[in-house]
């Protein structure tokens, strides 16, 4: 970037100048909970994650509300219950059980990539729930007219 000049990469009316507010706002942010955890220390807020919570929001699931749903209940399931009311469970478990969700998402992405990708071309399933043109997955409405 120090190539073709700063002026000229975050200056006004480049496209990277929304960057610097960025850098403003990202720079402010955690003082806050700083303070809060200053005040407040057993409250915890030192494990709010400014930088964690921020990139999360960039990588936000845009269109399939089903991946939010399950990825809020297994998540639930195997971090607060599991941790809670079966700790030794929790202790035994959760890191192969983390690893096992991790490669199957893996391999149903590259199952995915291998049918869907041209590799070897199999055709979407049409069915009440989903929306041929677009391909995208819904509920129908049950109100009847």
């Amino acid at each position: 970037m120090g190539l073709i000049g700063p002026a000229r990469t975050f200056g006004s009316g480049s496209i990277y100048n929304v960057l610097l507010w960025g850098f403003l706002i990202g720079g402010f942010l955690p003082i806050p909970f700083y303070l809060l955890h200053r005040k407040f220390p057993k409250a915890k807020f030192n494990f709010v994650n400014i930088p964690v919570i921020l990139f999360g929001l960039t990588i936000f699931p845009q269109t399939i509300p089903n991946f939010l749903i399950t990825g809020f209940i297994v998540s639930f399931l195997s971090q607060y219950y599991a941790f809670y009311y079966k700790n030794k469970w929790w202790k035994k478990y959760s890191y192969v059980m983390s690893a096992a969700f991790d490669a199957g998402a893996q391999i149903m992405t590259m199952v995915l990539f291998i049918c869907f990708t041209g590799i070897a071309r199999v055709s979407f399933p049409v069915w009440w729930g989903n929306d041929p043109s677009s391909q995208g997955e819904h509920c129908f409405s049950t109100n009847k007219q």
